[in-house]
């Protein structure tokens, strides 16, 4: 027997019913985190007087939300570049919340189901008639893809995709619809070019003109020549037979082939 962390009870049949944990340990997409952890580290930032990190559910997925109180001001992106230096990036809330005060219940401890939900711009109705195919530019296709995956309008191509609500699940998503309309970038690319600005630029260039503008004079000249009338003028050419003779000498055995 070890201390897990973990609450149970045994059952009269003899088996142990799981209630909760005495820490804030939690599980996400198979990692378990250590809230208290990173509430530390949010402490740690100066003019910070509270902080407390919270697992919640936004459009169907499970991501980590960080809320803080401050008496200096300090803007939400400031906390997760903070965070992002000292800790792994599943460890990262994709959402950071600045609140006034923190809710309490009666015992002065915060009260983690009345924290609030991060708020979230749903994608208009029109949305299904964009036609990414016949967007121009990758910037532009990367966008729309974007909004359908995130479902947000207000992105910008220097938006960072993991502070608008991206995480690695979404990332392996925007690779596959991009790979749908020739937009073709490794996974590590998102990570290390996070934004639409960055990542089009490492993106191959194409030259749509590049086949408009061909010269097919040559091309040409050959398809006018193939016809039924030049096939049956050919001349047929007669190939000899040959046969080679080749010699080989090793030291202790001449031969013939």
């Amino acid at each position: 027997m070890y201390k897990s962390g973990d609450i149970g009870r045994w059952t009269f049949d003899g088996k142990v019913q799981i209630l909760g944990r005495v820490d804030h340990q939690i599980k996400l997409r198979g990692l378990r985190i250590e809230l208290g952890e990173i509430e530390n580290k949010m402490t740690q930032i100066s003019g910070i007087t509270a902080s407390v990190v919270n697992k919640a559910e936004v459009d169907g997925k499970e991501v980590l939300c960080g809320y803080y109180v401050a008496n200096q001001d300090i803007e939400e992106n400031e906390v997760k570049e903070f965070l992002r230096k000292s800790l792994p990036p599943y460890m990262v809330p994709s959402y950071i919340i600045k609140l006034e005060e923190m809710p309490y219940t009666i015992n002065r401890k915060i009260d983690r189901k009345a924290l609030p939900l991060p708020s979230r711009t749903s994608s208009s109705s029109n949305k299904n008639a964009v036609n990414i195919t016949d967007m121009s530019s990758s910037e532009e296709k990367l966008l729309e893809i974007w909004k359908n995956i995130l479902k947000k309008d207000d992105i910008s191509i220097h938006d960072n995709f993991f502070d608008i609500g991206g995480d690695s699940i979404s990332a392996i998503n925007m690779q596959i619809e991009a790979i749908k309309y020739g937009i073709n970038f490794e996974y590590a690319d998102i990570f290390n070019f996070p934004t639409i600005s960055e990542l089009s630029k490492k993106l191959p260039v194409i030259n749509d003109r590049f086949l408009e503008e061909y010269d097919y004079t040559r091309v040409n000249d050959v398809l006018a020549r193939n016809t039924e009338f030049n096939a049956k003028s050919t001349t047929k050419i007669k190939v000899r037979k040959y046969s080679f003779n080749w010699w080989y000498w090793i030291p202790w055995c001449p031969y013939r082939i």
